[in-house]
């Protein structure tokens, strides 16, 4: 990582990039952070991005609490309302978010850099960026991190010797608490988000897993609580979580779990997706899923048509209706994949979807297959006549 601090150029703020080897330990730190910034009047808004799941982007949560923040007076534009609901930003984890919401994280702010030398810009948020170790070297990490020194950033080294929990020790601690809150985990186990200490406390007692539930899950391996938000250790807490439970088991934990999402986070409409189709409501979450991924590729938020697509197909459920909905669908995700960078799978997908001839009398089909093979071919010059001989079907 290049912890060099850019003091050459002057901006409003200066972000801190914080270090450690452990997540956990960083997310303890940040917790002290959060109150100290709380108790001196500053808004805070926390995105841990190892507990974002499902449809849900980082983007898509740092807006939706924005909104929440200000409500009705809530600005339209990014840089207004974020400005307007946050004096900091703790992002957690970047590694685990989406590349496109770092991307656009870091243009923002650079946008409003640039901008403020000439007119008035509104003051933008200061980032406090938690960076576990083992993930400074990641690509997109490296890209944000560059980005934010060259805005003026330092870093600092969280001290702390403990390193995060092992996946045995992970799968150990579920399978010790399962007896007592299998209930609760279950339902846990499909968070999309983090979710308030009160909601955690209203699933305890919906599930009838005892007054102590709280205290027993964030007191050791698997959740945390930081500020009023519960969220897990790391991203493998929810993957053996997911693992451990049957189908009939995660049903019940979404059943109870939808009600909590459409009450408390109604303008985070993507968080409702993933839980309707556990829950078994295909109906449902087909048609909002349908509603969303159209709408996110009109506004150009490829990465969170591409998160829909995705959890669509991992469940089982296709977007496109009619005879040949499957590969259209898989046209759909070499589009996305094309869109968001993701080149060699968005190559693959375009090689292996243009051998079947016997779609190309599928209207959808084409126009998908060749958006992708088009994207391919201005950013990593992949063959033009193929793109240009889908584009003319």
């Amino acid at each position: 990582m290049n912890s060099a601090i850019s003091d050459s150029v002057s901006t409003r703020v200066q972000h801190r990039i914080a270090t450690n080897r452990s997540l956990d330990t960083l997310l303890g730190w940040s917790a002290e952070v959060a109150d100290e910034e709380a108790a001196a009047g500053r808004k805070v808004i926390y995105a841990p991005c190892h507990s974002l799941r499902g449809a849900v982007s980082l983007r898509n949560w740092l807006l939706s609490h924005a909104r929440r923040t200000l409500g009705e007076s809530a600005p339209v534009d990014a840089p207004t309302l974020l400005s307007g609901a946050a004096d900091t930003l703790i992002i957690a984890d970047p590694g685990s978010a989406d590349p496109a919401s770092l991307h656009w994280l870091a243009d923002l702010l650079s946008c409003v850099d640039v901008a403020s030398e000439t007119v008035a810009t509104p003051p933008m948020p200061q980032l406090i960026v938690l960076v576990p170790s083992g993930s400074a070297d990641e690509p997109k990490v490296q890209a944000l991190l560059s980005r934010l020194n060259s805005l003026g950033s330092r870093e600092e080294r969280v001290s702390g010797r403990p390193g995060d929990p092992t996946l045995p020790a992970i799968e150990a601690e579920v399978g010790g608490l399962r007896e007592k809150y299998g209930n609760l985990l279950s339902a846990l186990a499909l968070m999309p988000c983090p979710l308030s200490i009160g909601d955690v406390e209203q699933l305890a007692k919906d599930t009838r897993s005892g007054s102590g539930a709280l205290a027993a899950l964030t007191g050791g391996t698997l959740f945390r609580a930081v500020g009023d938000q519960v969220m897990p250790i790391n991203a493998e807490v929810i993957r053996v979580l997911r693992e451990r439970f049957s189908d009939d088991e995660l049903r019940s934990g979404a059943e109870k779990l939808l009600g909590l999402i459409e009450r408390d986070f109604e303008d985070l409409p993507d968080a409702r997706v993933e839980a309707l189709l556990y829950a078994g409501d295909p109906r449902r979450a087909v048609k909002l899923a349908r509603t969303l991924f159209d709408q996110h590729v009109e506004d150009e938020h490829y990465e969170e048509a591409l998160r829909i697509q995705r959890v669509a197909m991992q469940l089982g459920i296709t977007l496109e209706t009619g005879k040949h909905a499957e590969q259209v669908d898989r046209a759909r995700l070499a589009a996305m994949c094309a869109a968001t960078g993701q080149h060699k799978e968005a190559q693959a997908l375009v090689d292996e979807l243009s051998r079947n001839r016997d779609l190309f009398g599928t209207p959808a089909f084409i126009e998908w297959l060749a958006l992708a093979a088009r994207r391919l071919a201005m950013d990593t010059g992949f063959e033009p006549r193929s793109a240009d001989s889908l584009m003319r079907r």
